[in-house]
């Protein structure tokens, strides 16, 4: 019970090495979703991901070229840590709320 409770609390804040690994897993886990939602996205000047986890939802609207600019939040430092660190050619400015 303990491990799953663990499990619940770093899909909601990604802390740690832990947190981390939590965070590749869903960019790996919500590619097809996000390519999806994209899809159906008409393309517009500014659009903000929030809650944007390991930045793959970010990656992918910034290689969708259908958004002038692009913002993510999220209460995590981490998750905005990895956002900036896997958007880096695109300029990612690093900002967290929290």
């Amino acid at each position: 019970m303990v491990l799953l409770q663990t499990l619940i609390d770093q899909s909601r804040q990604p802390t740690g090495r832990l947190g981390r690994l939590m965070l590749r897993i869903m960019n790996s886990s919500h590619r097809s979703l996000v390519s999806l939602g994209l899809s159906k996205l008409h393309p517009c000047k500014s659009i903000l991901d929030v809650s944007c986890g390991g930045g793959n939802a970010v990656f992918q609207m910034a290689q969708s070229g259908k958004f002038e600019h692009i913002y993510g939040i999220d209460f995590s430092q981490d998750a905005v840590a990895l956002t900036t660190a896997w958007n880096k050619k695109y300029k990612f400015k690093e900002a967290c709320c929290n």
